[in-house]
């Protein structure tokens, strides 16, 4: 795994930190189904498929669309073990625990404020 990586176009830049994937949503992004399944695409482009720890910062997102979501939680996150999400408003901290309450993400989520706390939470995931 080439860890200096790095991937970005219009919506999402893409970068390792040590073994977890950062994925950081551009400025002002509205993210909808379209959206969505295009940065899902790049990451698993990106990944080549492997089983990934994502860092996702939603901190600079303005909405995900209710299919948006659905898409995110649902079995077409193939290669995520495990997604810790960057917030920044208490909008976003709304818009988050309602994501894990009512669309049931497969995989563990979390929330975060600071990426090194969501560093520490995915180090769990490692297996040693």
């Amino acid at each position: 795994m080439n860890n200096t990586a790095t991937f970005e176009n219009s919506l999402i830049s893409l970068s390792y930190l040590g073994k977890m994937l950062l994925v950081d949503y551009k400025k002002r992004a509205i993210i909808d189904l379209k959206a969505a399944k295009k940065s899902i695409q790049e990451r698993e482009k990106f990944t080549k498929n492997a089983p990934t720890l994502i860092i996702a910062d939603f901190s600079k997102i303005e909405y995900v669309t209710t299919e948006a979501r659905s898409f995110f939680a649902g079995p077409s996150n193939k290669t995520t073990m495990a997604t810790a999400i960057i917030i920044s408003s208490k909008i976003q901290e709304v818009m988050g625990k309602i994501y894990i309450k009512f669309n049931k993400p497969k995989t563990p989520v979390k929330l975060f404020t600071r990426i090194s706390d969501a560093q520490e939470w995915l180090q769990t995931f490692i297996k040693s």
